[in-house]
C-alpha cells in the first residue's frame, strides 16, 4: 500500500513543468509560486482530513484515503485540460 501511495503521490512532481508549459516565460515565476503555495494547501487540508480519517478507521485508511484523493484530482486536473482545450486531445504538447 505504501509502495502504491509513492507512485501515486509522485506524480505531484510533474506539476513544475506542466505549469511552467503552461504559461509564457515571463509569467514562470509565479506559476511555480502558485504550485508551490498549492502544493502546501493541499497538504494541510489533507493533512487534517487524513488525521480525522486515521484516528477512526487507523493509518491504512487514511493512506488509501490521501491516495484517492490525488487520483481524484488527477482526474480533475485532466479534465479541465480536455475542457479547455474545447476537444479530446488531453496530450502537453503545446
Amino acid at each position: 500500500m505504501l509502495t502504491l501511495f509513492g507512485i501515486v503521490y509522485g506524480i505531484t512532481t510533474l506539476l513544475f513543468p506542466l505549469a511552467s508549459a503552461a504559461v509564457e516565460k515571463s509569467q514562470t515565476g509565479q506559476a511555480m509560486a502558485a504550485v508551490n503555495l498549492v502544493n502546501f494547501f493541499g497538504t494541510a487540508v489533507l493533512q487534517t482530513a487524513s488525521g480525522s480519517v486515521a484516528e477512526r478507521q487507523g493509518p491504512g485508511a487514511a493512506i488509501e484515503f490521501l491516495a484517492a484523493a490525488i487520483v481524484i484530482g488527477a482526474i480533475v486536473y485532466l479534465l479541465s485540460l480536455r475542457n479547455r482545450r474545447g476537444n479530446a486531445d488531453m496530450s502537453l504538447s503545446t
